[in-house]
């Protein structure tokens, strides 16, 4: 993986920070988003992501990369309390994992841990965190782990295109970065969009990548509803210009919100219709229901005397 010296550090942190672009991108899009159908509302703090890879060489190793992402603006305290959940998650899965591999083998394989944290809107300059507790005097633990701050590789936009060449998850690092950037800027946010979208194009990507990257670019740059058609149109022309046949996809997650809207407006109609106007919270919430739980309340409703019996927990 080649890297530029006009930004040293965003190059450095590209070759180590992504060196399984691969293994990131895949559990990502198979385990994180696993559908095309993402509600327009999805927000997200915190994205707990655990690879498990198995190493063969003269020993069994058994590798855990443990990797969280923090959205938003992180104040002192937040930093801290997330450096101390790190801390804390790296230590269950550790004892976790371990009780299964004894439980299936009758001993103790040898484990290692790598804890990643990437901060999304810091410019902080920091290359690692530090969970501490006890003192000298007495029992002490000290967790260090390397941190990413996402916000930093703004400046690094040229380095980020050329690693997108081959590199994937470079791609899904400037969605990110321009999800942020045009955050309530519909016209700007699909204009950045596409021309993102029109790089996997050019730089040949696999069928498979392109549907892969193009689940988590729609879910960190959702689209007023009023412009996804705009942008489905485009990535049409494009596979149009480039003689590929990818359209399905895009035409089958269209199709996906199209019946998930559906439903939704069918169940409030069905509930204002028996219950009267519905709480503004309650509405939200329905609004970002998965399908499944549209289904239960559905069926919920039909003998339900009172919203508490429809959404109750």
């Amino acid at each position: 993986m080649s890297t530029s010296a006009a930004c040293p550090v965003c190059a450095s942190q590209l070759t180590n920070k992504l060196a399984m672009p691969g293994c990131v991108l895949w559990y990502l899009s198979q385990h994180v988003f696993p559908t095309a159908d993402i509600p327009l509302h999805t927000s997200y703090s915190l994205l707990e992501a655990t690879l498990t890879v198995s190493l063969s060489c003269l020993a069994l190793l058994y590798l855990l990369i443990h990797i969280e992402i923090q959205g938003g603006v992180i104040s002192a305290v937040s930093l801290a309390e997330f450096s101390e959940r790190m801390y804390e998650y790296s230590y269950r899965i550790r004892d976790n994992f371990l009780k299964r591999i004894i439980g299936k083998t009758g001993a103790r394989q040898p484990i290692a841990i790598h804890s990643l944290g990437v901060l999304t809107e810091s410019t902080a300059s920091d290359t690692h965190l530090v969970y501490s507790e006890g003192s000298a005097a007495s029992t002490s633990v000290h967790f260090r782990f390397p941190v990413v701050h996402l916000a930093n590789w703004l400046a690094c936009w040229s380095q980020l295109k050329q690693q997108a060449a081959s590199n994937p998850f470079a791609l899904v690092v400037m969605a990110q970065l321009s999800a942020q950037k045009t955050r309530g800027q519909g016209m700007q946010r699909l204009a950045s969009k596409t021309q993102i979208t029109r790089l996997m194009y050019r730089y040949q990507y696999t069928e498979q990548d392109v549907v892969q990257v193009l689940r988590l670019i729609d879910w960190m740059m959702a689209l007023p509803e009023e412009l996804d058609a705009d942008f489905e149109q485009a990535v049409a022309q494009m596979e149009q210009e480039n003689s590929v046949a990818y359209v399905t996809s895009i035409e089958r997650r269209s199709e996906a919100r199209g019946e998930a809207r559906g439903k939704v407006d069918l169940l409030q109609h069905q509930l204002i219709h028996k219950f009267g106007l519905l709480p503004e919270g309650l509405q939200q919430r329905i609004q970002t229901a998965t399908p499944a739980q549209l289904e239960t309340w559905s069926l919920d409703l039909l003998d339900a005397a009172t919203l508490d019996e429809v959404f109750g927990d």
